[in-house]
């Protein structure tokens, strides 16, 4: 036994009387017995030097003991509390080691009975479509070439803990939102990247880098230049205050 129960009442109660010394000698004693979970020798001797006692009054206290708390057999000295604590703890762990091998063999024969069975939640779950539809299944872009490899995979692995697959048609809401930025679809990728985005916004990169995106010249109304041959040259208009 690795440990054993110790009570304190039990004990002072029984050994109030004795020495410090007879009471030290009794609590090694006791050790010694719970550890090995047989009887001490009955050559005095040999409890001596179980228990470390050199001196005269240190044996006369371990003989004091054995006299008092040991009972002398065939066997050797035994005490009937410890082979009682002894008996109890055999029993509590033999019964815990047959409950878990009845344990065991349920759950074996239960993952046994479902490789065999497969009932209807244990049935392979698939995609297809009620009304014998096609599964389709969302293909996952290429690489562009004005996309760095490095790049390309970081960005893939983001989608990828996001559960949202680069296909064709998010690749080129990518490149659109980038020419709005004024950035190439790589930079916009490895920004996206940087930032943990799973995707790319020109109005975030605008906020996020304190840029705006390039802006578009205004265009000439159709037929500017004609007018200006016939007509000429708009003047500005005075209003006189």
């Amino acid at each position: 036994m690795h440990h054993y129960p110790f009570h304190i009442g039990d004990f002072r109660a029984g050994c109030i009387h004795m020495t410090k010394l007879e009471r030290w000698m009794y609590r090694d004693l006791l050790d010694v017995v719970y550890d090995t979970e047989r009887p001490l020798p009955a050559d005095h001797d040999l409890v001596f030097r179980a228990v470390g006692a050199r001196t005269q009054e240190e044996r006369d206290a371990v003989e004091a003991v054995l006299k008092e708390k040991f009972e002398l057999t065939a066997d050797g000295y035994v005490n009937r509390r410890v082979e009682s604590e002894i008996e109890k703890y055999h029993k509590k762990a033999d019964s815990a080691r047959n409950a878990n091998q009845k344990r065991w063999a349920s759950d074996v024969h239960l993952k046994s009975d479902t490789d065999q069975i497969a009932t209807k939640n244990q049935e392979p779950i698939t995609n297809t479509p009620p009304n014998g539809g096609v599964t389709r299944k969302r293909a996952t872009a290429a690489r562009p070439d004005d996309v760095a490899e490095p790049v390309w995979q970081d960005f893939q692995r983001l989608r990828a803990q996001k559960r949202s697959p680069l296909t064709d048609t998010a690749l080129a809401g990518l490149r659109r939102e980038a020419a709005k930025a004024g950035i190439g679809l790589g930079d916009a990728l490895a920004f996206c990247c940087e930032q943990g985005w799973q995707g790319f916004n020109a109005g975030w990169y605008a906020d996020r880098t304190g840029s705006r995106p390039p802006s578009r010249a205004s265009p000439q109304p159709k037929h500017a230049a004609a007018a200006r041959a016939i007509f000429g040259a708009p003047q500005p208009e005075i209003i006189d205050v």
